[in-house]
């Protein structure tokens, strides 16, 4: 996609998963014409010739490209990598040497993908590791089983697939994942949501997975198991867990629940998009949110617990109105790329004890907001790091610079502005830590126990907080 003239729009929206779904819509259309294939091999110019014109556009277009790998460093990695390429290989190789950039880039807004051939392909022919899985403490577990056969029990820890340990595939995947600067939570939330299509992206699709695994108090055993279509893989998960599944229905985007007997409430806010509040949950993001404060405002709530878990972000403007309720002065999201004005505080703001619960998928806008109620010490945050970063980073006006590589027509999302956050400290490539660190162990999140909101709700209803 190419900037056009259309007005300045004030969002962060892409996202992984708007631009995995900007590349799975491009493989439909691309389905009648797809000439990718796993085996086929790019000569050596080919791929030269992709790797230049990826290095060239980034240099010229890239915002950010220099913040953590001086610029000297970032041209002897890639002149390394450049002369690495001497023999002809597949569009998948030449993926996984690609991305080795994002280690030295660390923007979680610059993004590499197959493209939408490959996806096609994907789609139609190919198979995937039935598991949703999760990870802890560099420990690859089976969150859900959608497999056929259910011997690998929900919580069995991963010990290998196909005779590759789990520790070296996470390092493998984890060292060519997007972040921002040394953010480690938004990488590995990743992996834990699109574990089986970057395994696919980085290892091919096998028919058949050994899997070598361990049930809670057993035994390691090793078992083979099929490998199936992404719909099989979704029949499933329906079937199985349903109960467990995000909740994606009309009206649950932002939803408030309110204990009036113990004048708490908990507001829910999945995202700062509009196009995906209206399309997926038939919400309006100011007229929901001023609903849900004045609900809260009812009950004469003394505390609040906001949940911003998963946010990947969105539109400005929501940033700014949902801070506007919850701050009790003048500020300002951003201090220099957009969104710079100056936003009054709402006479009817909550000014009660605030409770952010966070993970690695708050990320982006959401990453912002949190930055600006760490800034003005409004929040005690619970959970786990934000993705991004707490200081400055790039992302996107408009429809931002896209590019396709001319041989392996792998997708290249590159940003076209810098946003400064916070100037006030140096630095850190971090994004908000939590005062209190909870992270879900795989029994709770088998069992739909959420400990992190238990523990802000404990917290918030603590008289001497």
């Amino acid at each position: 996609m190419q900037l056009t003239s259309k007005p300045r729009l004030m969002k962060l929206p892409k996202t992984l998963a708007v631009l995995l779904t900007i590349v799975l819509c491009t493989a439909e259309l691309s389905a009648q014409t797809n000439t990718y294939g796993p085996d086929r091999l790019f000569t050596t110019q080919e791929l030269k010739n992709d790797f230049h014109y990826l290095v060239d556009s980034l240099t010229k277009k890239h915002p950010n490209l220099y913040i953590y790998t001086p610029k000297v460093v970032f041209q002897h990695f890639t002149d390394s990598l450049y002369n690495g390429i001497n023999k002809p290989a597949t569009a998948t190789d030449f993926y996984n040497t690609i991305t080795l950039l994002n280690a030295k880039i660390c923007n979680g807004h610059t993004m590499f993908l197959p493209g939408g051939e490959a996806t096609a392909y994907f789609s139609r022919h190919s198979k995937f590791l039935p598991f949703y899985i999760k990870i802890i403490r560099g420990r690859l577990y089976v969150n859900m089983n959608c497999s056929g056969d259910t011997s690998v029990a929900n919580g069995s820890e991963i010990l290998s697939l196909n005779g590759a340990s789990t520790k070296y595939i996470l390092q493998y995947l984890l060292a060519r994942q997007i972040r921002d600067g040394f953010n480690s939570t938004y990488p590995v939330w990743i992996l834990d949501n699109y574990f089986k299509e970057y395994y696919g992206f980085s290892f091919g699709h096998p028919v058949t997975f050994s899997v070598a695994y361990k049930n809670p108090g057993c035994s390691p055993k090793t078992t083979q198991v099929r490998a199936l279509p992404k719909d099989s893989i979704k029949y499933y998960q329906t079937l199985r867990y349903a109960n467990r599944l995000t909740n994606n229905k009309v009206g649950q985007g932002i939803t408030v629940e309110v204990n009036k007997l113990q004048a708490y409430a908990v507001l829910t806010v999945k995202t700062f998009e509009n196009e995906r509040l209206q399309l997926i949950y038939r919400q309006n993001f100011k007229a929901t949110i001023d609903s849900a404060f004045g609900q809260i405002a009812q009950t004469n709530a003394k505390s609040l617990v906001l949940d911003l878990r998963d946010n990947q972000g969105g539109d400005f403007e929501n940033g700014q109105l949902l801070l506007s309720y919850l701050l009790g002065k003048p500020f300002q999201l951003l201090l220099q790329g957009d969104a710079t004005a100056v936003v009054q505080p709402l006479a009817n703001r909550f000014a009660g004890k605030l409770f952010v619960l966070v993970n690695g998928g708050s990320f982006s806008n959401t990453g912002i907001v949190c930055a600006r109620l760490a800034y003005y010490n409004r929040a005690v945050f619970i959970g786990e790091e934000t993705g991004g970063n707490n200081s400055i980073i790039s992302g996107f006006l408009n429809d931002g610079q896209d590019i396709t590589l001319p041989a392996t027509h792998i997708t290249c999302a590159i940003p076209n502005t810098s946003f400064l956050i916070r100037d006030d400290m140096p630095n850190a490539g971090h994004g908000t830590m939590p005062q209190f660190t909870v992270t879900p162990s795989i029994g709770d999140m088998i069992n739909n126990n959420d400990t992190v909101k238990n523990f802000a709700v404990r917290l918030a209803l603590k008289k001497d907080y």
